[in-house]
């Protein structure tokens, strides 16, 4: 058995429970974000089967922290990345990582994953989608959503095809699973939530996200904002080798704060083609109460942007934690503003937002009772005996006096 936490935090546990609120699913990877390293491997990947066929070294051109994998291609074969041998449950699951071309080679990435038979070899390949045309001008998610009938010892992979067999740089790779899990002598256990997610969007595949464009100045332009296929919110007003003088807002729809007594807004964005000219004199974001549909008519108070991006490049950045405590209790519309004069009219790009608060504890402690009789609750809460004998395989909440683990049997 496997026994987990403080009464506190089983407390904190329970009461979300009982209160309906939704768990994140747990990233079932190690090093996900390649970080980590001894000498020249990444820890927890290179598998000891021959599920890692490609040469790979450490690359500083990371979408998150400070280091990548580049899997380097060939046109003689194909070649891969391959994880440390996993043994998963039934269950669906997702495998994904983030590619980018290493260099203004166009590259390629099949995700997918290996069994491994009994004996150690290997047994047959299963793979996504390819994915073409990967450029190095950003990252791009790969993703593959398999389902295992019986338990699976396995590889996870990503190929490096020989067509075109370029080089291929990868970063944040994740594997998730709603009913599955690694298989550890007892099974999983979602870590408890410290947010409560109150709006988030990647914007993927042009999806707005109930966001609205409001025009203030066009100047000739048909549109300033687009929700692109590419995968974020989206604003220029250089068009026909122009830059044109404009003013246009993306506005979320509303958020809710009101049951909320702290929240946070973050985001990244990536900047180019700002010239000479200063960042926060072209893009801005704005926070209002009283939004309605008309964004002269609102009221907006300027939220501080800690980072901004370079303006030179594509490369997004986070923008930092921008407080929204003070507008809790209240619903809020975010707003992004764009202004482009004939000097600048540079290119902004949103992606990843969210606006999230944190969760509360429960109930902080129990008396104490040191001679008290053991209580075995089910994590619903009901009491289900005063022992372990004769329960069914599951998650238990032990309880005795003030402690209380949580328990797989």
């Amino acid at each position: 058995m496997k026994n987990f936490t403080s009464i506190k935090n089983w407390m904190a546990f329970s009461f979300l429970l009982m209160s309906g609120v939704a768990m994140a699913q747990t990233n079932l990877i190690s090093n996900e974000s390649f970080e980590d390293w001894s000498g020249s491997t990444p820890d927890h990947w290179v598998s000891t089967t021959t599920a890692s066929s490609g040469t790979i070294s450490q690359s500083t051109d990371a979408r998150t922290g400070a280091y990548s994998i580049l899997l380097n291609g060939t046109s003689s074969g194909n070649k891969r990345l391959g994880s440390e041998e996993l043994t998963l449950k039934p269950g669906s699951y997702t495998f994904s990582v983030y590619a980018k071309a290493a260099t203004e080679e166009n590259a390629s990435a099949r995700p997918g994953y290996a069994p491994v038979n009994e004996d150690g070899t290997m047994g047959s390949y299963v793979y996504g989608d390819y994915v073409n045309d990967i450029t190095n001008a950003e990252w791009v998610l790969v993703s593959y959503s398999f389902k295992l009938e019986a338990e699976t010892k396995l590889n996870l992979v990503v190929m490096n095809p020989k067509n075109p067999g370029k080089d291929l740089l990868l970063d944040d790779a994740s594997l998730t699973t709603e009913d599955g899990g690694i298989v550890d002598g007892g099974g999983t256990v979602d870590p408890e939530p410290t947010e409560k997610v109150l709006f988030e969007s990647s914007f993927d595949k042009g999806d707005a996200a109930g966001f609205e464009f409001k025009d203030v100045e066009l100047g000739g332009l048909t549109y300033v904002w687009k929700a692109d296929t590419k995968g974020y919110l989206k604003a220029s007003a250089y068009a026909d080798k122009v830059n044109h003088v404009a003013e246009s807002w993306a506005v979320s729809p509303a958020i809710d704060l009101t049951g909320e007594t702290q929240a946070t807004l973050t985001f990244r964005h990536a900047l180019n083609f700002l010239n000479s000219s200063t960042a926060s004199n072209h893009i801005k974001v704005f926070v209002s109460t009283d939004y309605s549909g008309d964004v002269a008519a609102a009221t907006w108070t300027e939220l501080a942007i800690a980072t901004y991006p370079s303006g030179t490049s594509w490369a997004f950045v986070d923008a930092g934690d921008i407080d929204l405590t003070a507008y809790c209790g209240k619903k809020v519309y975010i707003a992004y503003k764009y202004v482009s004069t004939t000097d600048a009219a540079p290119t902004w790009e949103v992606d990843n937002m969210k606006v999230v608060a944190p969760v509360a504890s429960g109930i902080s402690s129990v008396e104490d009772a040191a001679n008290a009789p053991v209580e075995v609750y089910s994590l619903n809460g009901v009491k289900v005996g005063s022992s372990l004998d004769g329960l069914k395989s599951g998650i238990y909440l032990v309880k005795k006096g003030n402690k209380v683990q949580k328990v797989l049997k």
